[in-house]
């Protein structure tokens, strides 16, 4: 939602979507990975009067911040999707007709507990211990309007159906059986504001706005052009394979979502992904609390590709993960050691290190650093270790296991390291110098610490893309990392006799104290 600048929460999900997307490419699927923003609703124009600007000038605003954030954390995606384009509400007006003259759309005056900040209804069951709003544990105001309704119930025994009979439908299965338990006493939505303004106009009754329901919820199909002359896209990419949300909006994504899509005879996603929240110090984000990080703060201190792996390799993705941040006075970030330790640890030392031992010492001291022949007595169970650890990560991405996934590629880094510490190839090197029938065992060595490196650079660059492309640079492989698929991942694919390159450290071991410095200048 667009009221309000991106913060660590929302660059986690975009994080680990990535992570998604890129790994299915890499698997050589034909991916269209669509983000965005709602940008309608109560609380856009507020923030755009609190400004003294205009709504639409507001969004663009924070829409612009979005796309750089998200630019500086290579975020992959196709199209980022706003709903003030005319696209989008053009589609939706045509979906708001439809399902009001299939008559699941009728009018009806209705009084409820509001909460502006929720733009939302909500009855007293649903309310905190207090009787306040569940979200933002404020009083809620009783309102009375006259809105359009959605038949959602017309369709709530189907979308159990559909979960029973689908049990990969809603993930992880903690929260598909909340669904389930929700779905009982589900009652018709409002699906029109009267007090709102900044929104899409009702078709033929302007004064009211139509809501997120049925606005922002169908961006997905809008951005498809779904609705319009030119479906293409919508007919290649629809359904989708996973959608990503957060759990505190699962409910509109497992419920009212596909009763939408049941309404207009399409088909469901085949899953809808619930993961957690980040955590500051066990605290939900807030402004209140001061506890908001910018991602481009963390950025610039832990580079991209820092601030990914943490969050992939910490957050057991489906759960929620806790961000322990130190802060300054002025609430502004301080550091998080977990994170520089955990880095610094696996990024600088157990990756950075063994590529640069072996490409920027011994390869370019002795072999003028031209990868050498392999030889297969050097490999050791490496070929079975490769294979299997493939196995395994496409196995736990498909459950969408992403922290299982990078930990098993760092199984083949820390025995890439153990292999190096075991063989000492720089005794090795030695020894060659010495004895020349033992070159093509030190040569052989060395070959498998570079075709590891290689394999490595593959299966973590949905993760790290940015140091992948450095290793692969390094390593002197003319093709483009970009190009390969999952059948590259193959042992024995590195062609002797090409050149590596030396370069800069993939990723510098983190100093807070120089780190701090660098933030304040």
């Amino acid at each position: 939602y667009s009221n309000a600048a991106p913060h660590l929460g929302h660059a986690y999900e975009k994080i680990t979507s990535d992570v998604i997307a890129r790994h299915q490419r890499l698997r050589g699927k034909d991916v269209y990975f669509l983000i965005g923003v709602d940008e309608h609703g109560s609380k856009n124009e507020k923030a755009a009067k609190e400004k003294g600007v205009t709504p639409q000038e507001h969004c663009d605003e924070i829409a612009q911040k979005y796309i750089e954030t998200w630019s500086k954390l290579g975020i992959s995606y196709d199209y980022f999707i706003r709903t003030t384009e005319e696209r989008h509400q053009e589609t939706v007006k045509k979906i708001f007709i439809k399902l009001k003259e299939q008559g699941d759309i009728y009018k009806k005056s209705y009084e409820g507990l509001y909460c502006t900040g929720c733009e939302a209804f909500y009855l007293e069951k649903d309310l905190d211990e207090n009787n306040n709003c569940p979200v933002h544990h404020r009083p809620l105001e009783t309102v009375t309007e006259e809105n359009y309704f959605f038949k959602i119930t017309n369709y709530t025994a189907r979308i159990k159906e559909h979960l029973i009979n689908n049990p990969s439908f809603v993930e992880p299965e903690s929260r598909r059986n909340e669904v389930l338990n929700l779905l009982d006493d589900f009652q018709d939505i409002s699906i029109s504001r009267e007090t709102v303004k900044w929104g899409i106009k009702v078709p033929d009754d302007e004064s009211q706005v139509i809501y997120v329901w049925i606005d922002a919820l169908n961006n997905y199909i809008t951005a498809l052009n779904y609705f319009t002359d030119h479906d293409e896209l919508y007919k290649k990419y629809w359904p989708a394979n996973v959608q990503i949300v957060g759990k505190d909006i699962l409910k509109f994504h497992a419920i009212i979502w596909p009763a939408n899509l049941m309404a207009l005879g399409l088909e469901l996603p085949k899953t809808v992904y619930s993961h957690g929240f980040i955590t500051i110090g066990g605290a939900k984000i807030s402004k209140t609390v001061g506890n908001v990080i910018n991602p481009d703060d963390l950025i610039e201190k832990y580079q991209a590709d820092g601030l990914r792996y943490f969050l992939s390799r910490e957050v057991n993705f489906g759960n929620d993960g806790d961000f322990a941040a130190e802060f300054n006075e002025d609430k502004t970030f301080k550091k998080c050691e977990i994170l520089e330790n955990r880095v610094n640890a696996d990024l600088a030392n157990s990756l950075g290190n063994s590529l640069n031992r072996i490409v920027a010492s011994i390869l370019a001291k002795n072999c003028d650093g031209i990868v050498p022949e392999r030889l297969l007595e050097a490999e050791k169970d490496f070929s079975e270790f490769v294979e299997m650890t493939k196995i395994k990560v496409a196995e736990n991405m498909d459950k969408y296991d992403l922290q299982a996934s990078i930990i098993t590629v760092w199984d083949l880094v820390n025995k890439l390291n153990k292999y190096i510490d075991t063989e000492a190839p720089w005794n090795l090197a030695k020894k060659a110098n010495d004895d020349e029938s033992t070159r093509p065992y030190f040569h052989g060595v060395l070959y498998t610490c570079l075709e590891t490196l290689r394999i490595i650079s593959l299966l973590a660059s949905p993760y790290i893309p940015t140091i992948a492309g450095k290793i692969w640079h390094q390593l002197g492989i003319e093709e483009s990392i970009e190009s390969q698929t999952w059948n590259d991942i193959t042992w024995g694919l590195l062609k002797s006799g090409i050149i590596t390159q030396k370069g800069d450290v993939v990723y510098p071991r983190v100093d807070s104290k120089l780190a701090d410095k660098s933030l304040k200048k």
